[in-house]
Parts: structure tokens; C-alpha cells; sequence
């Protein structure tokens, strides 16, 4: 029974990893604007 508990928490984690790869992919775009931001007052300044 502790075999299928492990098994069950291996899928459920898999899962919900999966449903957070899109979120993982969109922070990589994010990431750049806040870098071009923050770059923008020392370009100005």
C-alpha cells in the first residue's frame, strides 16, 4: 500500500509540474523587461 501512496504522490506531482511549465516559459519573457527597466535610469542618468 506505501507503494501506491508513493505512486500517487509521484503522478499528482508530475501533474501539477505540468501545469506549471507554462508559467515557468513566461518568466523568461518577463525577465528581460524587468532587466530593461531597471537599466533605463542608468542609461538616462
Amino acid at each position: 500500500m506505501a507503494a501506491t501512496a508513493q505512486i500517487l504522490k509521484f503522478t499528482i506531482y508530475n501533474f501539477t509540474f505540468s501545469i506549471d511549465l507554462p508559467s515557468y516559459r513566461s518568466t523568461p519573457v518577463a525577465a528581460p523587461r524587468l532587466v530593461e527597466r531597471e537599466g533605463e535610469p542608468e542609461t538616462s542618468g
